[in-house]
């Protein structure tokens, strides 16, 4: 016969040994002061699952110490042969079993972990033919009012809370013992712990740290959804996070969260379709739930009144510090820990791993998550990912700087010290040349300039001005020097590169100087040419004044600044009082030929 898993087992019988999260402060542990942390680790958790069939059946003997260091190893009971979705052998199994009208509808294959006040099972949904985990409240709190509540609660709000990233509920019932039980998604994969602490995962690696951040942005999703529901979860940390095969992410363990009417960060807004639980029959009298080393210090308080949707990002908060930095940001035991939570001390995330690079702009996003008074943190779960999200895209990390139209960026010939990267807005790029601005080029959004007079340490070489409103990321000279290696191998190729474009640069303004100066002394000659008032056939002359104000319009330069740039030519004459310009045939057929022209 099929046992039930929710039955008291034969004391005779061997059980499997799976201890409880000593850092859990729940049920089991009424007083938190009194809590004694085991000598060799910090906190312990169940061992995540991997397996090469749905269908293995398995006992679990190891877990995981906080710092990720597996204690055992997971034994697995292998079956003869591979297991297909459904086996034949497994089915026969089922068919044929005789069992209670609780084992008609599931079959157990063990325990897999167990919480403060429940445990998890493993097994196969005879009906539908599917895996799932049983989770079941501990039998030696079935009598106890307030924790058979709060199971319900858990069940009722983890079944209305329909979120791609918050693990399905099928199902609540109560066995023929009447121990309520309720089944969920089964979820192949591992915890987010069980990944930071991982070999694959490095800290300081940046495709690694990439990947965490897109599993946060799904917590966040997760967490936004339940705050609109009116939910806080209580308990947010890496092992309440499940990673599926396939990419999937899971926000886990709904036990102690907390149903609201409005969520108090956001001015008391009304939840439009808050979750409905039972009410309460007792009243809780252990204010202070979750894990020490991710709680805030409202909740370590017990302050009740006080928690709100920020109580839930001082969580967030941790789990990011804990994937910059490996280790959640309370170490230590457990007086430690209280006296760290007291004091608010959290060392910035650079300061904690001082041996690898931590992006400066993202260490302050989790450090404002972690601030000890709930007003500086972030007043929702969108705003936070808003930052997180701006730090992906780029220019998350660097600090923004605002113009308004008109401003001069950068002007030329001045020294630079930082690059920039335009974020919104257009600027016009332009170089002094002849004595006026000559326009090089507009910029706008995702642009970079500034750039080489950082690399060459030189003066800046042309001037940037604001066409609009211009928001800017600022690069430092300091930036380059951590995101570009600068002072190694790689500054050689990037400053030559440098050189190499200010080379070009230069050419070019060469040649844009000759195209202008030929293109004024082909408006010049052609004026001449049209309204020659001379009758001497060695020269050629016109009234000045109206083309001046013609050329002066076309070139945005003074009419100081047009002379100046008509007798570098070295071709054309003034006569000022005589309101007149003239060139002499020889001017012209000496400049002609220095030009390469034949005649």
């Amino acid at each position: 016969m099929t046992s039930d898993p929710k039955e008291p087992k034969d004391s005779s019988q061997p059980q499997p040994d799976v201890p409880e999260d000593p850092t859990f402060v729940g049920p089991a542990h009424q007083d938190p002061l009194e809590i004694k942390r085991p000598d060799s680790m910090t906190a312990m958790r169940p061992i995540d699952i991997v397996e090469d069939s749905p269908f293995v059946p398995m006992t679990p003997v190891g877990y995981f110490q906080d710092d990720g260091a597996p204690m055992t190893e997971l034994e697995l009971q292998e079956d003869d042969g591979p297991t297909e979705m459904v086996s034949s052998k497994l089915y026969e199994s089922i068919q044929s079993a005789d069992v209670d009208e609780f084992g008609k509808r599931y079959q157990e294959f063990g325990i897999l972990a167990r919480g403060g006040m429940s445990l998890i099972h493993k097994a196969l949904d005879r009906t539908l033919f599917r895996p799932v985990a049983l989770k079941v409240l501990d039998e030696k709190l079935v009598d106890e009012s307030i924790h058979a509540q709060r199971f319900v609660h858990e069940a009722q709000i983890s079944g209305q809370l329909e979120h791609p990233h918050i693990v399905p509920v099928y199902e609540f019932a109560h066995n023929k013992q009447e121990i309520p039980f309720f089944a969920m998604k089964w979820v192949k994969g591992k915890t987010l712990k069980a990944y930071i602490h991982s070999r694959e995962y490095q800290i300081g690696s940046a495709r690694c740290l990439y990947e965490a951040l897109q599993i946060f942005m799904k917590i966040c999703d997760a967490i936004s959804f339940a705050h609109n529901r009116g939910v806080l979860h209580l308990d947010l940390k890496p092992s309440n996070v499940m990673l599926a095969s396939h990419g999937q992410v899971y926000v886990m363990d709904w036990g102690i969260a907390r149903t609201y009417q409005e969520l108090p960060a956001q001015k008391y807004k009304a939840v439009e379709e808050p979750v409905r639980i039972t009410e309460d029959v007792q009243e809780d009298k252990n204010p202070v739930l979750g894990t020490w080393n991710y709680m805030s210090p409202e909740q370590a308080k017990g302050a009740i009144e006080q928690f709100d949707e920020r109580t839930d990002i001082f969580a967030l908060g941790a789990i990011l510090y804990e994937m910059l930095t490996g280790n959640p940001p309370y170490l230590g035991e457990l007086y430690e820990i209280l006296s760290k939570i007291q004091s608010a001390d959290i060392e910035p995330a650079e300061e904690r791993v001082s041996d690898v690079y931590i992006p400066k702009g993202l260490s302050k996003i989790a450090q404002k998550a972690l601030s000890y008074k709930p007003e500086e943190r972030y007043n929702s779960v969108e705003s936070l990912k808003r930052d997180i999200d701006d730090f992906i895209r780029g220019g998350g990390d660097l600090p923004v700087r605002q113009f308004e139209a008109g401003s001069v960026l950068v002007r030329e010939g001045e020294h630079g010290e930082e690059a920039y990267i335009i974020i919104r807005g257009r600027c016009r790029v332009f170089k002094r040349s002849e004595n006026r601005d000559v326009v090089i080029r507009d910029m706008g959004p995702g642009d970079v300039f500034g750039e080489t007079a950082v690399f060459l340490e030189r003066r800046r070489t042309a001037t940037v001005k604001a066409l609009d409103e211009v928001t800017v990321a600022v690069v430092s000279h300091d930036v380059f020097e951590e995101k570009m290696l600068l002072g190694s191998w790689m500054e050689r190729f990037v400053k030559t590169l440098a050189e190499r474009f200010q080379e070009l640069d230069q050419q070019k303004m060469k040649q844009l100087r000759e195209n202008e100066q030929l293109e004024l002394f082909h408006d010049l000659l052609t004026y001449l040419h049209l309204y020659n008032e001379s009758d001497d056939d060695f020269r050629m002359q016109a009234k000045w004044s109206p083309l001046r104000d013609m050329l002066t319009k076309k070139l945005e330069c003074s009419a100081i600044e047009l002379e100046t740039l008509v007798e570098r030519l070295g071709v054309f004459q003034f006569e000022p009082e005589n309101d007149l310009y003239y060139a002499t045939s020889s001017a012209l057929h000496f400049y002609l030929k220095r030009r390469g022209f034949s005649l």
